[in-house]
């Protein structure tokens, strides 16, 4: 079942809505390779992708986060029926931790601890730079 961007946007806002209110995230809707194009911000604390499952794609996600300096470059769908993903994330170095299909880019330059998670569900300390996030909508 596809969801449209719409709902999509919305599950998301609230998810991170925590987040959003203390500053600690940007939620931005815009065409995804525009805001590519045009992003001249902080480097973000972290990359998610998970918007497109084929091979060029993702080459363009992770290369983006990479350009700007992501400090953990992560996503989902590294299953055998998502092969693209597959491709691309062993193309760039493969993953340094996999759970179920959720994966964490192996380049450990990138992977210096900018969160500090509490022990406790859901709760970030600090997290500087703030999370920028490109939806398309």
């Amino acid at each position: 079942m596809l969801f449209s961007p719409e709902w999509h946007y919305h599950m998301t806002e609230l998810v991170l809505q925590y987040l959003r209110d203390s500053g600690q995230v940007v939620q931005v809707r815009a065409d995804k390779d525009e805001w590519f194009d045009r992003y001249d911000g902080e480097a973000p604390a972290l990359v998610f992708c998970d918007a497109d499952h084929f091979y060029e794609p993702t080459v363009k996600d992770i290369e983006f986060a990479l350009r700007v300096g992501a400090q953990v470059i992560c996503g989902h769908d590294y299953a055998p029926e998502h092969s693209g993903t597959m491709q691309a994330v062993d193309d760039h170095g493969g993953y340094r931790a996999l759970k179920g299909s959720v994966w964490v880019l192996s380049a450990p330059e990138r992977f210096q601890t900018r969160a500090v998670i509490e022990p406790t569900l859901n709760s970030v300390t600090s997290v500087d730079p703030p999370i920028h996030s490109p939806f398309t909508g």
